[in-house]
């Protein structure tokens, strides 16, 4: 909890700053792990994107009913591709298919060895990715031909040791021609190699992780305008759009993933969060559900929960609101995110009452918990109402007889009151309080303790403010020293 505390409280302003400007708060992480989508699927939940939700378009997107489709066939890429060449691939292909990667790897390597083939290139790439057991940052690979029983991925995580090849799929395309002139199918392969790289190296590879997500992004755009993907290049296609806040593009990418696999979690979920960004709110519904009901434990649905109950708050829909919030309080019992979903909702369409109601159940189970503070307080600032945060705290901090609870809440209370601080008056209040609030906390945590420092940096900055007031208040017309043009509050 001290750790918690120090995270939260080590700068003046953290528990505003971190919601400001945002409609979602941090707690909604707070179910033990990230949702299945982004987690285990590393499907697309960019933070920044979801806070920027548009009006509703005036039509209906065509997502409305998808009908399932098939997988593509992977030779079916290779269409273009002269007799030999294809010939080549579809043994190696077959080869692959009865676990006998290394084999299929050296086929093409024989069939092609002056590397001056693209399609036989695409197709020795997607089985670097496949059927590699070891890896040297994509630079080289190593495999084998499997024995009975065996799979890829269980001799990934053994010891044992194989001769790497040395094989650089961009190096090897470069000579090839312009990338207008390639085959599609190797545009859409290395935007898989590429988008494997940065989950597999990121922060390590050849170039930064940036340049790698615009190479991988440009390859699968090609690709896409071509007609060639498949299940994963279409979800990574689509994640990389949403990073870049292109929610709009996505959603065809993620739709077609439904259509592959329409009860694939990440990409139901992502789905329907294109939807919600767009501010297609009712059609995300119907795909929010599909996702709650394909995401496998409760602990990785919470995100779909949240999302989708403020969307049918957002329009109107308090029925289905409520089985969303009722899901989650089934969903998550004894875990503090439920109720702050329910005062999250309630302040952001004024409803009053009830954002009390669920602040004051939180104050009263969690009220030692200054992450859980954090994100009522945060709420209620970054809504505009910041008088109802004061009063919430204040009632509670009375109401309470637990030092640690009166402490937690006495400090956001100190931290706000100097946040609006309009004068010497107003930071002296905030001192009063926050004079109070290390009192309470004295009875509890040992002399030393780092909540401790925590305040102190809170004293300091206050004395830094107090000490830029009176500088600007004797040098009239002049800003104080450190300070620029006036800011505006969060």
């Amino acid at each position: 909890m001290k750790r918690a505390f120090a995270a939260a409280a080590a700068v003046i302003v953290l528990f505003l700053s971190g919601c400001a400007g945002s409609a979602t708060p941090p707690v909604q992480a707070a179910p033990a792990q990230a949702p299945a989508a982004t987690a285990a699927t590393a499907a697309a939940q960019p933070a920044a994107a979801a806070a920027a939700i548009a009006p509703a378009p005036a039509t209906p997107a065509a997502t409305a009913a998808i009908a399932p489709l098939p997988a593509p066939d992977p030779l079916s890429f290779f269409a273009g591709a002269p007799p030999a060449s294809r010939d080549a691939v579809k043994k190696a292909y077959e080869l692959a298919e009865a676990g006998k990667w290394k084999s299929a790897f050296d086929s093409l390597k024989a069939f092609d060895p002056k590397k001056a083939d693209p399609w036989v290139l695409a197709a020795m790439t997607r089985l670097a990715l496949d059927g590699s057991v070891r890896t040297d940052l994509h630079q080289s690979f190593g495999f084998v031909d499997l024995e009975a029983g065996q799979t890829v991925d269980e001799l990934r995580d053994t010891d044992l040791e194989i001769v790497l090849q040395p094989f650089d799929p961009p190096s090897l395309a470069e000579p090839l021609g312009v990338e207008a002139a390639l085959p599609p199918i190797l545009s859409k392969v290395l935007g898989d190699y590429f988008y494997d790289a940065q989950q597999r190296f990121a922060g390590e590879w050849i170039i930064a992780d940036e340049e790698i997500k615009a190479l991988s992004l440009a390859n699968y755009e090609r690709a896409w305008a071509a007609g060639v993907y498949d299940q994963g290049s279409v979800q990574n296609h689509g994640e990389l759009l949403m990073a870049q806040q292109r929610a709009a593009e996505a959603e065809p990418l993620f739709a077609k993933a439904v259509q592959f696999d329409p009860e694939n979690p990440a990409a139901l979920y992502n789905l329907a969060l294109s939807l919600l960004i767009e501010g297609k709110r009712a059609e995300c519904l119907d795909i929010f559900d599909r996702a709650i009901a394909a995401i496998p434990s409760p602990e990785s649905r919470f995100d779909a929960i949240a999302l989708a109950a403020r969307a049918a708050a957002d329009l109107g829909d308090a029925v289905r609101g409520e089985q969303y919030l009722a899901r989650a309080d089934r969903d998550y019992p004894g875990n503090p995110s439920p109720l702050l979903l329910r005062h999250l909702v309630a302040v952001q369409h004024g409803a009053a009452d009830a954002a009390d109601a669920a602040a004051d159940a939180l104050a009263a189970g969690y009220g030692a918990n200054p992450e859980v503070i954090r994100n009522i307080v945060s709420a209620w600032y970054s809504a505009g109402q910041a008088a109802a945060a004061r009063a919430f705290l204040e009632r509670n901090a009375a109401a309470a007889s637990d030092d640690a609870v009166i402490g937690t809440l006495l400090f956001y209370d100190a931290i706000l009151m100097l946040e609006l601080a309009e004068d010497a008056a107003g930071r002296a209040a905030a001192s009063t309080v926050l004079d109070r609030a290390e009192a309470s906390m004295q009875k509890v945590f040992a002399p030393g303790d780092e909540v401790f420092g925590v305040i102190a940096q809170v004293r300091a900055q206050m004395a830094a403010a107090e000490a830029e007031a009176a500088a600007a208040a004797g040098a009239p017309g002049q800003a104080a020293p450190g300070q620029g043009a006036p800011q505006p509050k969060p």
